[in-house]
């Protein structure tokens, strides 16, 4: 009797083996498969297109230019085949090159799960360009942002106002009297900034005064800067004093000049034998000593006794104010 048992057995374990073998290889392949399906997925997740818009905005509406002070948010979005991402790491930096330096960083904010990754910040005084990056592992595939630029204006400055006002000092009158002789008498007066907080630069002049006064102000002209300035006017008679010492000097040589003018005639008075002669020779030197003396003794001022007003302006550029005093002169 043939041995088909044995035949049988080892086509039994033959077919063990085949199966074994077979379905080993089968889990091979399909492994390999999957790693090299899965590899390929890793692969093109990386390799998909992503883009990052980045905006700059104050108050909610887009700006380019700002004034000092103002609050400016930066706003990206990452986006992969038009879909937002709600995840990865956003870095905003404030740079004109293609990597941020340290110093310029803004700060990395993880992308929430509205996809759009904000930071608000007062910017400095200056031109800024910013750039927001999406971080990834490797260098090669971060994406960037376009460059938005942003001006911050310098703060306003507040130029003082041009404007002021003129008036007495407090406690002082407009109304005094200029006595007679070398003594003087003042006038104080206050200038005020209308509107700014310093005086603009201004020039003191008078006018309206009487011939023989003299004015000093003090002081007149005015840098800007001044919250308030006092300014002093002072009168006297200089003029007057001067004249009174000419007047007693032509006093005391009007008779000296006399008898000098009237020499020449004495010995004419003297030979003349006619009386009509000696009567106009009288008569001329009356005549000339009269007009002599009257040459030597004019009075040092023609002023009267009475109020007179004088006008002190103050000036700063094509603004003036002026005020009226008044004195009596003392005469």
């Amino acid at each position: 009797m043939p041995r088909m048992t044995t035949t049988s057995l080892t086509g039994s374990r033959n077919t063990k083996t085949f199966r074994a073998r077979t379905t080993c290889r089968l889990a091979v392949f399909a492994t390999v498969t999957l790693a090299a399906f899965g590899t390929a997925a890793r692969a093109q997740s990386v390799n998909v297109p992503t883009q990052v818009a980045l905006s700059v905005s104050s108050n909610g509406a887009p700006v380019g230019t700002v004034a000092s002070g103002a609050q400016v948010t930066l706003t990206a979005t990452a986006t992969t085949s038009g879909n937002p991402l709600t995840f990865g790491v956003i870095q905003f930096c404030d740079t004109t090159g293609p990597s941020c330096p340290e110093g310029q960083s803004l700060g990395t904010i993880d992308i929430p799960a509205t996809g759009a990754a904000t930071v608000t910040y007062i910017p400095p005084v200056g031109s800024h360009h910013y750039v927001a990056y999406l971080l990834s592992n490797s260098s090669a595939n971060q994406t960037v942002s376009s460059t938005s630029p942003l001006t911050v204006s310098p703060p306003t400055v507040n130029v003082p106002a041009s404007d002021f006002s003129l008036g007495m000092f407090p406690g002082t009158t407009s109304t005094q009297t200029l006595p007679a002789g070398t003594e003087e008498t003042t006038f104080n007066f206050v200038v005020t900034p209308v509107g700014g907080t310093t005086i603009p630069p201004i020039t003191v002049t008078t006018s309206g005064l009487e011939q023989s006064v003299i004015a000093t102000l003090t002081p007149q002209t005015m840098a800007s800067g001044s919250a308030a300035v006092s300014v002093q006017m002072a009168l006297n008679w200089g003029n007057v004093v001067a004249m009174e010492r000419r007047e007693r000097f032509k006093k005391d040589i009007a008779p000296i000049a006399l008898s000098f003018l009237l020499l020449p005639f004495a010995g004419l008075l003297r030979k003349s034998r006619s009386r009509f002669a000696r009567l106009a020779c009288v008569l001329f030197l009356s005549v000339a000593g009269l007009g002599a003396i009257s040459g030597v003794t004019g009075c040092a001022t023609a002023n009267s006794p009475s109020f007179h007003n004088a006008t002190i302006t103050a000036t700063s550029g094509s603004v003036s104010h002026s005020m009226t005093v008044s004195y009596w002169n003392g005469f």
